[in-house]
């Protein structure tokens, strides 16, 4: 017998052995889609049953080398072609990955594993080896991968992908000595949006915010969404400031036109804050604080706008955190109290009520107007805790005064901030234990209408608990927010509090006496009662009434009192007789 006709019988008895053994695992094989086959370097010389499914073909027919070189797809070919060749020249062991073309035209993702077989003489024979299909596994993958860097909603990089470019860009800059601009953006108004039209409308809002701001920008620069309203901008590739000022202005421009979504048309502004690099730091982390830093400042400069980062400021807010951590002292040394400024229902000559205003008496400074440190308190939860000081104050002075057989109503003021936390009805109840229902039911809640319009929604409820626990409300400074009459008919409070500014300026200023007496038409209307605030002069008092607004507060009544000298003022307090006092 030839030594070639010995060889092909070996050859044979071979892949019989194999087709033998591979029947046993059939069934898995057939599962997991696993291509088997043989190749002696000329043809295909076995193939399994997944093949011919794969590509179509005929099990009768052999596998040529061509039809498999026609299956791989073109960008995979060539780097295939060299492993093979490399691996078939050395007959070793290899793997590869590459796409095969179904027989429905679509490619599909192959680990390829071969292995050299010799007989037995150590002669090598033909390569054997199976191809695994990894498709789903591969998209998965991706899939997890995309999640790790990209925001799922907006498909835009998050904050991982954004310092990882970051990291990028930066070292890119050193070497051509560019500026890189790293800007954080916050939306201005998107809550309304909300609370107005849904999460499903501020969703498809936040979709296209993206949209827009990848079509603002070049190619080489990167928008990132860090959650929320919230958004981050790299951009690269500028040798002056100015030239991102100018892509900056584009994006605000683009970003402010209205949006038709859901069939609703939302609007929507951006304040953006700025950082550069070099310029004002050279770390991504310092460089996002920055940035964070001037967005605030960008909203705090009245929003749909955008603020470069200044190094002053960084300084100005070490010294306000120092500042914060003196109040906090201060507040656990006893340093705080309350004056009190009465209330008088001008008409009938008599005190209705007291404002509990705070002052800090500064063992340096001497006493403290609220001005000089609640603005610095307005976004630090530390205000929330001067706030509950002030509300368990005002009822130890109320239980004071009730002893001593005067009975008053005491308006306090309520922060947005202790407003708008989650669990301020719910302190509240633990606040007002200690206390009888006399007492609580003379306390009025001051909220100031900016931040009673911030959450509508949430601040209604609120306030409809805190009036069945007892207590009243009243929205102070009222005029400033822009309240309309459904918001009103919203909040169901109990008194409106003309802003100071308004009755300062009514007498030589028409605008501000038709708001005032817009305000007072509108309190009529609903049946609430109306306070103006700021009065200081006996024409003032004598407008105020012919528009029908009979209690007032101000320094033609009296200043601020100190606890101490408010009953002996009590005593000596006389209604002025130019009021037009009515005893009827």
């Amino acid at each position: 017998m030839s030594s070639f006709t010995e060889t092909l019988r070996q050859q044979q008895l071979e892949i019989a052995r194999l087709r033998s053994e591979l029947s046993k695992h059939q069934a898995f094989l057939d599962a997991v889609k696993v291509h088997i086959w043989a190749f002696d370097g000329t043809q295909y010389t076995y193939t399994n049953r997944q093949w011919f499914e794969f590509t179509g073909q005929n099990p009768n027919e052999l596998l040529s080398i061509e039809r498999w070189i026609s299956a791989v797809h073109p960008e995979d070919l060539e780097a295939s072609t060299a492993i093979w060749l490399a691996h078939w020249e050395s007959k070793t062991e290899h793997e590869n990955f590459f796409r095969l073309r179904r027989h429905d035209g679509v490619y599909r993702d192959f680990y390829c594993h071969a292995i050299p077989v010799c007989n037995a003489n150590g002669v090598f024979e033909y390569f054997q080896g199976f191809n695994l299909d990894i498709t789903d596994r591969k998209k998965a993958e991706e899939e997890i991968k995309y999640l790790a860097f990209y925001d799922p909603l907006t498909g835009l990089a998050n904050r991982r992908l954004l310092t990882d470019r970051m990291g990028q860009h930066l070292a890119h800059a050193r070497r051509a000595a560019e500026l890189v601009a790293v800007c954080m953006i916050d939306l201005d108004g998107f809550k309304q949006v909300n609370d107005q039209f849904g999460h499903k409308t501020g969703d498809l809002l936040l979709i296209e915010v993206a949209r827009r701001l990848q079509a603002s920008m070049r190619q080489s620069d990167t928008a990132s969404r860090l959650g929320g309203d919230e958004f981050a901008l790299l951009l690269g590739g500028f040798t002056k400031v100015s030239e991102c000022e100018q892509l900056l202005q584009r994006i605000i421009a683009n970003l402010a036109a209205p949006y038709a979504v859901n069939n609703a048309i939302a609007h929507v502004t951006a304040s953006i804050g700025v950082t550069v690099f070099p310029n004002d730091g050279n770390t991504p982390d310092l460089l996002l604080r920055h940035a964070d830093q001037a967005m605030y400042e960008a909203k705090h400069a009245g929003k749909n706008c955008f603020c470069l980062f200044n190094p002053s400021h960084l300084n100005q807010q070490h010294s306000n955190q120092a500042m914060l951590i003196k109040i906090g002292k201060a507040l656990q040394s006893g340093q705080f109290v309350l004056f009190y400024q009465p209330q008088v229902d001008c008409r009938v000559g008599k005190v209705v009520g007291m404002e509990a205003l705070i002052r800090w008496k500064h063992p340096i400074l001497g006493l403290l107007a609220p001005s000089e440190f609640i603005p610095l308190l307005e976004h630090d939860d530390l205000i929330i805790g001067l706030g509950e000081w002030v509300l368990l104050e005002a009822l130890r002075q109320q239980k004071r005064w009730r002893e001593a057989g005067v009975n008053l109503n005491i308006g306090i003021n309520i922060a947005a901030r202790q407003l708008h936390q989650g669990s301020f009805v719910a302190r509240l109840v633990q606040l007002l234990a200690d206390f009888d229902a006399e007492v609580i039911h003379q306390l009025t809640l001051e909220i100031v209408e900016t931040a009673a319009l911030e959450d509508i929604n949430v601040v209604a409820d609120a306030i409809r608990q805190c009036r069945e626990l007892g207590l009243h409300v009243a929205i102070d400074d009222f005029g400033t927010g822009f309240s309309s009459l459904a918001h009103l008919k919203h909040l169901q409070v109990d008194t409106l509090k003309i802003d100071q500014s308004f009755v300062l300026g009514m007498l030589c200023n028409p605008q501000d006496r038709a708001i005032a007496k817009g305000v007072i038409g509108l309190a009529s209307s609903f049946d609430y009662k109306v306070i103006a605030e700021g009065v200081e002069s006996l024409a003032h008092v004598q407008m105020l009434m012919d528009m029908g607004c009979d209690v007032m507060q101000g320094y033609v009544i009296a200043h601020p009192i100190a606890p101490a000298d408010v009953l002996d003022w009590l005593n000596k307090f006389e209604p002025n007789p130019f009021w037009r006092i009515d005893h009827a």
